[in-house]
């Protein structure tokens, strides 16, 4: 496979760094051969054992020069380099762009493949987070709920945060007065066909039925649902359950996203992979279509697919700043209410619009069938916790 690449002679600010992860249970044998851009002859080659399981992350100096627990040096190249990386086993390879404010992104819009095909789509966890975390279900059909704990955090993103947007400052303090109830997962196809077949979900027109693009249902997170369909689901959760579902105000989003963090993912402030599905974090889905709900490790709340997969419907309505936002948590229901904000950006988009505290806002027609029904955007459900 090739892949692309910057060496420290094309620019100084841009230094790649090449990342090689063995998922599987035996060793590969790697070798990396580099090519100058418009070049007909290799610049180098270097060769590596990785172990099984293991991971490897070589900056372009390192490559050039040569270092330990490698064979070969790719030479001192002088433009920018294509990769070819050849492997006895199948393996993931990414290129990683080192940039000025000192973050990776992986210049793939997917990881690679080397050696033969990808391992299968991951199973769904089986074991359930450990103590203190309350996880339940309403009734069988019903997404799986977490309760999440009150608590107060600080919402927006400072000035210096790379990628920042204007909308999402200025940052302020909300406090969360009460526990309340998030689901575990973005709600699957699996979930929203129940609500069809249960008669709850008639969406406009009559017998609408969400399309997967051929994607898969089940476990995918459903997609094609606007945000007045998915008022049609939480009130049928509400009359099956006698619980008051709803959709998380964006303050409560973005608390349980962060859980406790202030990074600009929950996990830090990288994009390393295998973290999210989006463009350029560096899974199988990247750019390409969604995965299965909880394909990614969760944060400590106990929530899966904060960042990436699907961007989430929430209830507030848009304005450009958080100038005179609620800070107790509770929706943002004056201002542009045509249009409404979707939050953790998806597989669609690029990693910088996954962080915690990116916003985004699509229009929401009320009538006929130009209601705002997108391929990278669903949503997750909350209700309160009852004594």
């Amino acid at each position: 496979h090739w892949v692309p690449f910057f060496n420290p002679g094309s620019n100084t600010s841009k230094v790649s760094h090449l990342r090689i992860i063995n998922p599987g249970a035996t060793a590969a044998e790697v070798t990396v051969t580099g090519r100058d851009y418009g070049g007909d002859e290799a610049s180098g080659t270097v060769r590596l054992t990785l172990p099984a399981g293991a991971a490897r992350t070589l900056s372009a100096q390192v490559l050039e020069a040569g270092g330990e627990g490698f064979d070969g040096s790719l030479g001192d190249g002088a433009g920018k380099w294509h990769l070819s990386v050849t492997s006895s086993a199948a393996i993931k390879v990414m290129s990683l762009l080192a940039t000025r404010t000192g973050h990776l992104a992986n210049l793939s819009t997917a990881p690679l493949y080397a050696g033969g095909e990808p391992p299968p789509e991951p199973e769904p966890p089986t074991e359930p987070p450990p103590e203190p975390l309350n996880r339940f279900r309403d009734c069988p059909e019903c997404p799986l709920m977490v309760e999440v704990p009150a608590g107060s955090f600080l919402m927006g993103s400072p000035a210096t945060e790379a990628r920042r947007q204007t909308k999402e400052g200025p940052v302020h303090r909300v406090t969360i007065a009460r526990p309340f109830a998030v689901g575990v997962y973005e709600v699957t196809f699996a979930e929203w066909d129940a609500c069809i077949s249960d008669g709850g979900c008639n969406a406009v027109p009559p017998g609408y039925r969400p399309d997967d693009r051929d994607w898969g249902r089940g476990r995918r997170p459903v997609i094609n649902v606007g945000w007045h369909d998915v008022q049609l689901y939480v009130g049928w959760l509400t009359r099956k359950t006698g619980k008051a579902y709803r959709l998380l105000s964006e303050a409560e989003w973005e608390y349980v996203a962060r859980a406790g963090t202030t990074t600009r993912y929950w996990w830090g402030d990288d994009i390393l992979g295998d973290r999210a599905n989006c463009r350029f974090c560096g899974s199988r889905w990247d750019g390409e279509r969604t995965a299965p709900v909880g394909s990614f490790y969760a944060n400590a709340f106990g929530l899966y697919d904060v960042h990436g997969n699907v961007a989430e419907w929430l209830t507030d309505c848009r304005n450009s700043n958080y100038t005179g936002a609620p800070t107790d948590g509770s929706a943002w229901t004056t201002g542009d209410c045509s249009a409404r904000v979707a939050r953790g950006g998806s597989w669609a988009n690029a990693s910088w619009y996954a962080r915690s505290a990116s916003r985004a806002f699509y229009r929401v027609p009320q009538e006929g069938l130009q209601r705002m029904r997108a391929i990278n955007i669903g949503f997750r459900v909350t209700r309160p916790i009852t004594p």
